[in-house]
């Protein structure tokens, strides 16, 4: 059972990590997953993410789009899901060819998914070890949609096709058939190791608002080690640091979070307008779970940098220049780590992120109002922090589901 201290960070990192619904009665959502960058398949069960690709052999069309199933019991991505606009070739047959083991499939035969009347099946077999998957596909209009992957997560790549098809959230178990892993953590260590960083990131904050912060742990750590010695050194390693932070300061581990944050507050990331306010909010928390009342109101008072309606990056681009400080931005900006902890679907713009994340500290400092009774102003602080939440894009933020 968690100490209090612990609950209190649980509860708040819940909160946050699910975006505006957390702070704001439920607006209309877009709703639309084509637009998110990762989404949960089913709602019970083993957690898997679909997480969108942007490069593929499958993706030939502007219109295409592709993901792959990432599953919490399993080290590597177990399958694939497409969606293929109509072209010169099958794209079944496409999607068969590029697996990324080969496999030898019979012919379809219907799939009997009962929400998909028409969906077909081929039942495949690894030639070299003898794995069997599973390759779903449906054709609606001029978009076939196709679930590749192992045929132990069946579920997984049912729910998923369905999912994909209906271009919302679908409701299911996800089950598995699982051995044991031994330690979690330990596991999570070595699917970090496997999976690309984005693909590492994104499980990272799944795990963080699942509750699992031992294991959001170690998807940071790896983070930052990749980070710390790949190509462009120390391009995210503040955002890496302060999750990893947050993630010991959730367990109680407060001496330890001390340090990655003194890490995390480099003189850069303190002048970014997002990464500032990341850092002021995650502080604050840090002390909330300390139950250091003064000083979670004090540091949400720090000042920030303001954020521009143009930035830098916006004026190189105008004039053509894509140097490598661009790339990383827009990197980042694409990536799931601009999601907000996770729970915000992307494209969210600068000043938008940072404005939710005011609404964040808004909320935040309602929390420590109410933790010492001061019931008035934490009304007041709520009240600012719905209102600063609804004035991002009408209200209309997707928070990301499950």
């Amino acid at each position: 059972m968690r100490n209090t201290r612990s609950t209190l960070g649980a509860g708040l990192l819940a909160a946050l990590a699910l975006g505006t619904s957390a702070i704001a009665p439920a607006a209309p959502q877009a709703g639309s997953l084509s637009l998110r960058n990762s989404f949960r398949i089913g709602s019970t069960g083993v957690l898997c993410t679909a997480q969108s690709r942007l490069t593929s052999p499958n993706l030939i069309n502007m219109f295409d789009r592709g993901y792959r199933i990432v599953c919490r019991d399993a080290a590597a991505p177990v399958g694939r899901l497409n969606a293929l606009r109509d072209g010169a070739d099958d794209p079944v047959a496409r999607v068969i060819k590029n697996s990324d083991n080969k496999i030898d499939c019979q012919a379809p035969v219907p799939a009997g998914i009962k929400e998909l009347p028409g969906a077909v099946l081929h039942e495949c077999v690894d030639p070299t070890n003898q794995l069997a998957y599973k390759v779903y596909a449906l054709k609606k209009g001029n978009t076939t949609y196709t679930a590749l992957g192992l045929g132990g997560y069946d579920s997984a790549l049912q729910l998923g096709l369905r999912t994909i098809v209906a271009d919302q959230i679908v409701k299911g178990e996800v089950q598995v058939a699982t051995t044991s892993a031994g330690d979690p953590a330990a596991f999570a260590r070595v699917q970090a190791g496997a999976l690309d960083s984005e693909s590492a990131l994104a499980e990272a904050y799944s795990r963080n608002n699942d509750g699992s912060y031992a294991e959001a742990a170690e998807f940071f750590e790896a983070l930052v080690e990749r980070d710390a010695t790949g190509a462009r050194t120390g391009s995210r390693l503040s955002e890496y640091l302060a999750n990893q932070a947050m993630q010991d300061s959730n367990q109680g581990n407060f001496a330890s979070a001390d340090k990655l944050f003194a890490r995390a507050a480099t003189p850069s990331a303190l002048a970014d307008p997002v990464l500032g306010r990341m850092l002021r909010n995650n502080y604050a928390m840090h002390y909330l779970n300390q139950n250091k009342l003064k000083e979670a109101v004090a540091e949400l008072s720090r000042p920030v940098a303001d954020i521009q309606q143009e930035t830098a990056v916006d004026v190189k681009l105008k004039s053509g220049e894509i140097d490598g400080s661009v790339a990383d931005d827009l990197n980042r900006e694409s990536g799931q780590g601009n999601q907000i902890g996770g729970g915000l679907d992307s494209g969210l713009q600068p000043i938008e992120r940072g404005q939710f994340l005011d609404a964040q500290a808004l909320f935040l400092r309602g929390v420590a109002y109410r933790i010492n009774k001061d019931y008035v102003k934490a009304r007041a602080s709520y009240a600012e922090a719905v209102s600063a939440a609804q004035a991002i894009r009408e209200g209309k933020l997707n928070a990301a589901a499950g």
